[in-house]
């Protein structure tokens, strides 16, 4: 259901001229499970010091 609301939401964007916000969607799409990987060893650090 999600990439079917996904790929809609794309079409839509698209015809509006959207191009540069799909391809960041999909760039980060592809790295978010890194990005919140690292967010969560930042956010850990910042929270514990040494």
């Amino acid at each position: 259901l999600l990439k079917k609301i996904g790929r809609e939401l794309k079409e839509y964007l698209i015809s509006k001229g959207y191009e540069a916000i799909i391809l960041l969607l999909e760039i980060a799409d592809l790295t978010l499970k890194q990005d919140f990987l690292t967010g969560s060893i930042i956010t850990n650090a910042n929270l514990n010091p040494d």
